[in-house]
């Protein structure tokens, strides 16, 4: 029955290059193939394929209804039992009795993940950064596909699978275009919504989990080193995918590559645990290729989808052969169910492919939410789209009429708006305040010594978060990363045309500056790799609002835009011609409520980071100083220690234009917060004077109004708790910083930070919506349970919403408090 010769070389034709590697899920595959090919059983050869992708030196025991089946299905050497029976002796052999080890009673305690520490030292990050760099001015990447390349992408790949004649053929041809997928996104081939980084962290989660079920013995250590160490097919080292997430982390460089595929090791590991779990019904072992891991974006999506209706058509083929007959309604409705899931879900994040424990099994679908911390954003939504879930959860409160849902929807639609205009003009500081500067006067701070000369400079010591300057080895890191920046890499091209670089701190000092004041500046045209040009997103937005390439002296103050879709909606960016050069520029309504818009600088976030750090250090310095501090003592008081001279320096009227930057900058945030908080407040008291009698047989307050229970609802609903309460049903969960967040999870620390252990999932939402404070917290509109004086319980920080327009965030984002996440970290 063997047939050990003809299987090998029936396995070994199939795989690239003749050479097997059992580590493989395909290749592991295609061996199974071969067993059944020569004669083998289905079990059998399941079974061999369960032992190699287990490893060795793990037993292996075979139950059945009886001692006798059990026997009789094992192989030699394997151990089978009875499902009552002890464990009996491998086949063919002496009954061997397994020791059962007495369990040691260790103290129960909760101990947040602990961080595994990079060995790259800052001279390396900085080596490889600039390596990455250089490989894109040799390697320009592709363009974005357009929609219709798109689309015959994913018609040239289903047509390829449906063209396979049996169901193992089709499955095969998925997997190889699923292979094909990854491939071009390595390759910086249209890569999915988000950065290149969290496409990383996500489409790599999915290969680990298959490296890990094919591989346990591999360590996350090994699996770690060989993606950054080898090249393909063992690693990614060398690809521009490895280049692109070290050239745009800056000041983390191959760090921050190690840290997402540490992430990414680490969700394989936790998605493969949680397939197995009841609510998902999951088969332990999977008989491979499953389970396999999908990037679901445009291509992805597709693939799976024509995977699982091509499932649903064999239902009906095998009834159609007396096979399985009385199944076939239940395998029909099996995948209709996962498709209608499929369908409801966004082109976004992963998708796990999975046997189930039905027998014959099925195919499973799992959707992850991948995020690299817990404290991640959850949601990034627009005003528009807040309103009409606010529109929504009104709806659906059948104590407020509908004329008061209509006068609430429009009380909070403006405020939401004003708030955001808020923060647009918050965005806009730096450039307003830097934008008072003469030239000569931005010459002078950037040639001054004691703000530029390296190492002790004010620039190279500029504070970190929560302390008063940087740790040793990242002096540099805010100056590089705003220098690093394409505006000012373009900036320093336009002051400096007759030099090339490298450029001296002095002048990377003034391009930073000059960036700053007038707004990022941007190209129209391209470079490709044999020195021709071509336009970019920019350069064809540019033409398509009727702007010359390069502008012309009719096009002075015209504006234009780009859409970039993310996952979590479109961004529009902003440019105009400013002196013959195209800026990127923040739009703001001037006045508010006036429908006319005006635009102000804008540049990228390291940029004004630059001098938002300054800021702080320059008020700081003033803030000693009025306390009467001596110079002496106010240098020594930061660490590292500034010079008495720097400390002079910053004191001088020259430095009053940024002495608040920063502080108006964070209260002008504040003020959107705020903003939205006393609106919510005044909706209430308003319905409550309208409707005293109602209110009262409500008990409103201490209960929530209808303003907040509908704007809290829609927080519930951002931060996908509400479905966690509500529908567990739906196959997908949240994966966070490798690890697996289920609906339980959060029931439980839901129950424990709201004093409610017994609450059911409808109780825990109804207290939420009724009983949860919606609250101004420095940045963020905080959702705070209620402090309740009688027990002294105190509040808990269950979440968060910012309003931000910068980047990808544009809009309002949904995050965890940190109550809630310490919680989650120690589930």
């Amino acid at each position: 029955m063997n047939d050990w010769d003809k299987i090998l070389k029936d396995f070994s034709h199939k795989c690239k290059g003749g050479a097997p590697d059992l580590k493989n899920p395909t290749h592991l595959q295609f061996l199974r193939e071969s067993l059944l090919k020569f004669g083998w059983k289905e079990n059998a050869a399941n079974e061999i394929l369960g032992n190699l992708r287990e490893g060795k030196g793990k037993v292996k025991v075979i139950v059945g209804d009886t001692v006798a089946k059990a026997k009789k299905a094992a192989q030699p050497g394997q151990y089978y039992k009875s499902k009552t029976s002890k464990r009996y002796g491998p086949k063919g052999g002496k009954v061997k009795k397994p020791t059962k080890k007495k369990p040691t009673k260790t103290k129960s305690t909760k101990k947040k993940p602990t961080k595994t520490k990079s060995t790259f030292t800052p001279q390396q990050v900085k080596d490889m950064r600039a390596d990455s760099i250089q490989y894109f001015i040799d390697n320009p990447p592709p363009e974005s596909l357009s929609k219709a390349q798109r689309n015959q992408r994913k018609k040239d790949s289903t047509d390829r699978i449906n063209g396979g004649k049996t169901p193992d053929e089709r499955t095969k041809r998925f997997l190889e275009e699923k292979e094909t997928r990854r491939q071009e996104i390595i390759n910086l081939e249209d890569l999915p919504a988000g950065t290149p980084a969290s496409t990383l962290g996500e489409m790599f989660g999915g290969m680990a989990m298959e490296d890990i079920s094919a591989n346990p013995q591999e360590t996350e250590d090994e699996w770690v080193n060989r993606q950054m160490n080898k090249p393909p097919p063992d690693g990614i080292k060398g690809t521009p995918l490895y280049h692109r997430v070290i050239e745009k982390s800056k000041s983390a460089g191959p760090r921050d590559l190690e840290k997402w595929l540490r992430v990414a090791h680490r969700t394989g590991k936790s998605e493969l645990d949680v397939i197995s779990e009841k609510k998902y019904n999951g088969k332990n072992p999977q008989t491979p290729p499953y389970p396999h891991g999908n990037i679901m974006d445009y291509k992805g999506k597709a693939l799976v989808q024509n995977e699982l209706e091509n499932k649903k058509k064999d239902c009906s083929e095998l009834d159609a052969s007396g096979k399985y007959r009385k199944d076939r309604k239940e395998c029909i409705a099996h995948y209709e169910t996962q498709l209608k899931y499929l369908e409801d879900l966004e082109e976004t994040d992963t998708g796990i492919l999975y046997e189930t424990k039905d027998d014959p099994p099925k195919i499973g679908f799992k959707h992850t939410s991948n995020k690299s911390s817990i404290g991640d954003q959850l949601n990034n939504t627009t005003v528009a789209k807040k309103v009409q879930s606010l529109n929504r959860t009104l709806d659906e409160l059948p104590h407020v009429s509908e004329a008061e849902k209509q006068k609430i929807s429009t009380g909070m639609r403006q405020t939401m708006q004003k708030a955001v205009d808020t923060v647009t003009q918050a965005e806009s500081v730096v450039g307003r305040d830097v934008a008072t500067r003469t030239p000569a006067q931005l010459d002078s701070i950037s040639t001054n010594p004691e703000l530029i000369t390296h190492p002790g400079g004010v620039f190279f010591n500029l504070p970190f978060r929560g302390t008063s300057g940087p740790k040793p080895g990242r002096e540099r890191e805010y100056f590089d990363n705003a220098a690093g920046t394409t505006h000012v890499q373009a900036e320093l091209k336009i002051l400096y045309p007759n030099q090339d670089p490298p450029y001296t701190d002095e002048q990377k000092a003034r391009a930073i500056l000059e960036s700053n004041k007038k707004g990022g500046l941007v190209s129209l045209e391209k470079v490709n790799k044999k020195g021709e040009k071509y336009l970019g997103p920019e350069g064809k937005a540019a033409q398509k609002a009727g702007i010359s390439v390069p502008p012309k002296k009719e096009d002075e103050g015209k504006v234009f835009s780009t859409v970039k879709n993310t996952k979590d909606g479109p961004v529009e960016t902003y440019y105009q011609v400013v002196n013959g050069e195209v800026r990127q520029q923040v739009k703001m309504e001037d006045p508010p409520g006036s429908g006319k818009y005006i635009y102000k600088p804008d540049t990228a976030a390291d940029t004004a980071k630059v001098i938002l750090k300054l800021s702080i250090r320059v008020k700081d310095v003033r803030t000693l100083n009025k306390k009467g501090m001596s110079k002496s003592d106010i240098a020594n008081h930061f660490d590292p220690p500034m010079t008495e001279s720097q400390v002079e320096e910053l004191l001088k009227p020259e430095y009053d234009f940024i002495e608040n930057t920063y502080k108006d900058r964070r209260e002008a945030m504040d003020k959107a917060h705020k903003i939205i908080v006393d609106e919510v407040k005044k909706q209430d008291a308003d319905w409550i004077r309208r409707n005293r009698e109602r209110a009262l047989e409500l008990g409103i307050p201490p209960a929530n109004g209808p303003a907040t229970q509908a704007y809290v609802d829609t927080w519930l609903e951002d931060t996908h708790i509400k479905r966690m309460l509500l529908d567990d049903d739906t196959p997908t969960g949240m994966n966070m910083g490798g690890k697996a967040i289920e609906a339980r999870h959060v029931r439980e620390c839901l129950r424990s930070l709201v004093g409610k252990p017994n609450a059911t999932p409808e109780e825990l939402y109804d207290y939420l919506k009724k009983n949860v404070r919606v609250e101004a917290e420095g940045s963020s509109v905080v959702i705070n349970e209620k402090a309740d004086a009688v027990t002294g319980k105190g509040t808990k920080q269950l979440g968060k919403e910012d309003y931000r327009t910068k980047g990808d965030a544009k809009g309002v984002m949904a995050i965890f408090g940190k109550d809630m996440v310490d919680c989650l970290e120690t589930i």
